[in-house]
């Protein structure tokens, strides 16, 4: 399996910037392609579910399985306040005046909280707590279901030392439709899995590099630019893009302040963005949840933001309309960002 750059990883949506991408193809020979925070290899959409990564399993038939991975998404808005009646060259609607109002205050507040900072042999603890759809065909027919891996990501206090990523193993959690756990684990038990999701330490590359993250311009509307620059979708999907690209940069939790202030600014000039809840439960914290809406795939990218710091607490993919067993408004994908300092990393296993 082969690692893929920022600028790639833009073209696949809801996929997560996340180091273990470096994983060998020895590694995940024989296994299903599923992660968290990353999608290493690009698949088809899947009609009426949200795009898709095809697992390369050799798992026997009949039973086939295919891994939808989602990592929970969403993106921000905040920043200059766009006219009312103003239209962009695809006739999309502007972000509404309190979407914008939401993310241009977020980014306000971004500067009124410290980020945490570690010492020398210290590191930025990124804790994700993520839950994602997964998909597969039994005797009964399509059967879809929910399952949920941990990582923590350890940032060395000189970004230039060696990243550490800590995977747990992956659990199931949510069981859609009549009498189809059963089917489920047995999906489960007969595919087999990465060294990633039996859960591992390894050491990881860094998700971006300080002089990358230095050269993005922090004014909003020249921010946009270049993210729209760097997407080679279509036309018609160039504002989910950039949607997705912002929600990429938050989720990694190693935004300096300034550049998460610009990203929130960057997201209000997107067509399209909506204040979706002000009281959005997310893991246990509340915030304001901001989205988009895909229309190719009927679901909704949301990023949820904590209205007193603006500080990014995660996202959220929502179905709006359903498919199989999958009611509509379920979230189906989501994850939880929490940052902190730790004074030591676990030991990689290689």
């Amino acid at each position: 399996m082969k690692s893929k750059n920022t600028h790639h990883l833009i073209q696949e949506l809801l996929v997560a910037g996340d180091p273990a991408a470096q994983i060998s193809d020895d590694d995940l020979h024989g296994s299903r392609v599923r992660s968290l925070a990353t999608a290493t290899e690009q698949g088809s959409p899947v009609p009426t579910a949200p795009a898709s990564i095809l697992d390369r399993s050799t798992r026997p038939k009949p039973i086939v399985r295919r891994t939808v991975l989602i990592t929970a998404v969403a993106a921000v808005l905040a920043g200059a306040l766009v006219a009312t009646d103003a239209i962009n060259f695809l006739w999309s609607p502007p972000a509404t005046a309190e979407a914008s109002e939401a993310l241009n205050a977020a980014a306000l507040r971004t500067f009124t909280i410290s980020d945490p900072k570690p010492l020398p042999r210290q590191y930025l603890q990124v804790d994700t707590k993520a839950v994602y759809l997964d998909q597969g065909d039994g005797g009964s027919g399509r059967l879809y279901w929910l399952e949920t891996q941990n990582r923590q990501l350890y940032v060395p206090e000189d970004r230039n030392d060696q990243w550490i990523m800590s995977s747990e193993p992956t659990r199931l959690l949510t069981f859609f439709g009549n009498d189809t756990e059963a089917a489920i684990r047995e999906l489960e038990a007969g595919t087999p899995k990465s060294r990633t999701e039996h859960g591992l330490v390894q050491r990881v590359g860094a998700t971006w590099f300080d002089d990358e993250l230095a050269a993005l311009p922090r004014d909003p509307g020249e921010l946009l630019d270049v993210i729209r620059s760097k997407s080679e979708e279509r036309a018609d999907s160039s504002d989910n893009q950039a949607f997705i690209w912002i929600s990429d940069h938050l989720r990694s939790g190693t935004m300096p302040a300034d550049l998460r202030a610009a990203l929130y600014r960057a997201a209000a000039l997107i067509p399209g963005v909506t204040l979706v809840d002000n009281q959005t439960n997310l893991n246990g914290r509340t915030g304001t949840a901001i989205g988009r809406i895909d229309e190719r795939t009927n679901s909704r990218h949301e990023i949820i933001i904590d209205p007193v710091t603006g500080q990014f607490i995660g996202e959220r993919v929502v179905t709006l309309n359903g498919f199989g067993d999958v009611p509509p408004g379920t979230a189906i994908a989501w994850s939880a960002i929490t940052t902190s300092v730790a004074s030591s990393a676990p030991t990689p296993e290689r």
